[in-house]
């Protein structure tokens, strides 16, 4: 349910679109459904692994059809991102979406704005923001229900803040500062990413001392 509200948001902020079913009916059927089979392959094969990548012999042959399907998930998610955007620039009146955005940059720029770039920043979106949103809403949500005091804290600015019979929009946000402690408080206590890349240290000589490489697995655990 997150990841599928996640991928609203996302499409909503794109293209202004909804291909899953909360709240609103989705205008085109057919599109939605196509979108939710790429969104499944893509999901799919991107966690699947691959023999021939220890193999080296597998991939003359193509072992498992994998290099094929994912070929043909590439042509069909690009073909997809293209329909929205020549959907967006054959429209009189332009919107408020990233897409909107883009064509008009891409109309000044139109070197370092080409449709190749748009469709990938969109796929990046796509592939770096849409779990991400997901995994950090599930802790939130998680700490929340451990913490009831603090569940009902929140609640309680959002009647006094908003309203009770009042969905919040993103200009709200400014005003929930207790709502906004807790999403800062989930980023930091549990990060949906890892954010140091793995590194070893190496040996240091400083005058008299010699720090030797790795000293923390050595010696001092609290170090």
């Amino acid at each position: 349910m997150l990841l599928e509200m996640a991928f609203n948001n996302i499409m909503r902020m794109v293209a202004g679109k909804r291909y899953y079913r909360y709240g609103e009916d989705v205008k085109d059927e057919e599109e939605a459904r196509q979108f939710r089979r790429i969104i499944k392959d893509l999901t799919r094969f991107g966690g699947a692994s691959n023999p021939a990548e220890f193999v080296s012999i597998l991939r003359w042959m193509d072992y498992g059809g994998l290099e094929k399907k994912l070929k043909s998930l590439s042509k069909r998610m690009d073909e997809f991102l293209q329909a929205l955007i020549d959907e967006k620039r054959h429209k009189e009146k332009e919107g408020n979406t990233m897409i909107d955005h883009m064509l008009s940059l891409q109309k000044s720029q139109p070197e370092y704005y080409t449709n190749q770039i748009i469709k990938g920043l969109i796929l990046v979106l796509l592939l770096v923001g849409i779990d991400t949103s997901a995994v950090t809403l599930k802790w939130a949500m998680t700490n929340l229900l451990n913490h009831p005091n603090m569940l009902k804290k929140a609640r309680d600015e959002i009647d006094s803040q908003i309203g009770e019979e009042k969905l919040i929009e993103e200009a709200d946000v400014s005003k929930l500062h207790y709502f906004q402690s807790i999403i800062s408080k989930t980023l930091r206590l549990y990060p949906a990413t890892p954010l140091l890349v793995p590194h070893m240290s190496y040996a240091m000589k400083n005058m008299m001392y010699r720090v030797a490489q790795c000293y923390w697995s050595m010696h001092g655990p609290y170090i």
